[in-house]
């Protein structure tokens, strides 16, 4: 299409490809210098799905903010629908990651103050983006970042596009619920901010895998490594948020972008009172939601009759308000300062809570003590508190992982082996793993109510067959760094250590078909 007029624009290069079609660049007919984008969608030459794409049409001529690249029309160009939009000269950021371009942990924040402030503006009107990930990430020349793209993935309904060989495409960035066929909400679109938080600060989604299955079984099942373990330095606070952000049951995340921007602005204000950060980027206000318009195209307004002018009232004259106001103000600084509670306090009633075996008293240790603790007094107790967090974190979405294993629903046998056959192949247990798999596919293929569930297992079956199993499996040097332990317990007359690292291997490898070597090491090195 190079050369091509495509209404009042002219092709002259393309773009990039993904699943919901080709991108151009293009510059006006009238005007060479004037640029713009503009999106071929493909399979969407049905007369259904034009009549979505103009009613979508519609709906997104309703956003128009900064951080959002503008809608500037559309049209259909042999038979296929096409979108045209506000060109950013910027790279995107799915471009940048893949050579290693990962932005300071400070500018991904001020990058997600300015994406909330976007989604807010867009689910206020009704859109939903649906399609956050890297390469709808913009990056324009002022340094302000764009989303691209929202509310296009609509008109492909809940398909999950498969990730192919780009570990950034969609379906990384995918939520749980719309992974598990249901409708996406504005958690959704928070979920897959995370995502792409996750990826700015890491240079990896939260989730790889080899195939499609795999990957929504981790975004349903799985919680990913923190953002801290890859990038030390990364504000608690940051993680925190980013974490919450990826919480598999939606009512953990915040229910709307006021709510959102108002937490990643609280974890701003508190990084800058520490100088971790600079000056918060400065927002654009949200301008209300448009009034319906009448046929004329002026706003429905009611005409309301001016009221008789009456006497000011007394509470309305500075004389009055102003030294009142003085006084209000004292009271309340001085009740600050007199009910100010102290940090050795503060860390005092939090401790037993610390040191409790329930992960509720950890959450409430943190949020009612030292979560205050460190914002109003970051100097004090921050190695224990830094200390504590790092123990208790990873034991607490351990337990919730429990939890949620013990209290799983499956509409039937074959679905419950299935996922039996996929915790087994995250756990690196891939023998397993295709022996269930092999199991389900041969039980249950000729039950038409199962047979769903029966040909997904044969075909994550016969893909670990044709990989390299020995490649997950501990090396012949890990077993022979364990067993040379066991023979320097035993030589220093440590008898019972050294037997209850023979009898750990031992057990380990005793029940698997590919370890018939290791066994034999085993026991020849325990014997001689």
């Amino acid at each position: 299409m190079i050369g091509e007029r495509v209404g009042d624009w002219v092709i002259d290069a393309a773009l990039a490809q993904d699943h919901k079609g080709r991108s151009y660049r293009a510059h006006a007919a009238d005007d060479a210098g004037k640029l713009a984008t503009i999106k071929v969608l493909s399979g969407g030459q049905s007369a259904e799905f034009h009549e979505l794409f103009r009613g979508r049409l519609l709906v997104l001529r309703k956003l128009s903010h900064p951080n959002l690249v503008a809608n500037l029309g559309g049209g259909v160009v042999h038979n296929d629908p096409y979108l045209v939009s506000e060109h950013v000269p910027g790279p995107d950021y799915q471009t940048l990651l893949r050579e290693g371009k990962r932005p300071p942990w400070p500018d991904v924040l001020s990058y997600a103050l300015q994406c909330v402030s976007a989604l807010r503006h867009a689910h206020r009107r009704g859109v939903l983006h649906g399609d956050l990930k890297p390469a709808n990430l913009l990056l324009a020349p002022d340094g302000r970042v764009k989303l691209a793209e929202a509310g296009i993935a609509r008109l492909y309904g809940a398909e999950i596009p498969p990730p192919g060989d780009n570990p950034l495409a969609s379906a990384a960035f995918i939520s749980p619920e719309q992974a598990a066929g249901k409708p996406a909400t504005k958690r959704s679109d928070f979920y897959s901010l995370g995502c792409l938080l996750y990826a700015l600060l890491t240079g990896r989604p939260p989730f790889t895998a080899s195939n499609l299955v795999e990957l929504i079984h981790k975004h349903c099942f799985v919680m990913p490594e923190r953002p801290a373990h890859y990038l030390p330095d990364l504000a608690d606070e940051f993680d925190a948020l980013v974490m919450k952000l990826l919480a598999k049951d939606p009512p953990v995340r915040p229910g709307s972008g006021t709510l959102l921007l108002a937490e990643f602005e609280r974890v701003w204000a508190s990084l800058e009172a520490r100088g971790k950060v600079a000056k918060r980027p400065a927002l654009p206000a949200d301008d209300p939601v448009p009034q319906p318009m009448t046929a004329e195209g002026s706003p429905k307004l009611r005409k309301l009759a001016a009221p008789a002018k009456a006497p000011r009232p007394l509470m309305s004259r500075a004389v009055v308000v102003v030294p009142l106001f003085l006084v209000f103000v004292g009271i309340l600084i001085g009740g600050f300062y007199l009910t100010r509670t102290d940090p050795d306090e503060l860390y005092a009633r939090a401790q037993p809570l610390m040191h409790s075996d329930d992960p509720a008293d950890w959450e409430r240790a943190w949020t009612e003590y030292l979560e205050p603790l460190s914002r109003d007094f970051p100097d004090k107790y921050a190695d224990e508190i830094k200390a504590f967090r790092a123990r208790t974190q990873p034991l607490a979405e351990l337990r919730r992982a429990q939890a949620s294993g013990r209290t799983a629903k499956y509409g039937s046998e074959a679905e419950r082996f299935y996922h039996e056959g996929l915790r087994q192949c995250e756990a690196g247990d891939f023998t397993g793993a295709r022996r269930t798999w092999e199991r389900v596919a041969a039980a249950f293929a000729g039950v038409p109510s199962e047979s769903h569930w029966a040909e997904l297992a044969r075909q994550a079956a016969g893909r670990l067959s044709t990989q390299d199993g020995a490649l997950h499996r501990p090396t012949a040097a890990a077993v022979r760094a364990t067993i040379e332990r066991a023979k320097a317990l035993r030589a220093e007359g440590k008898t019972a250590e050294a037997d209850a690292v023979w009898d750990a291997l031992t057990e380990l490898y005793r029940d698997d078909p590919d370890a018939a070597e290791i066994r034999e090491l085993i026991r020849k090195e325990r014997g001689s």
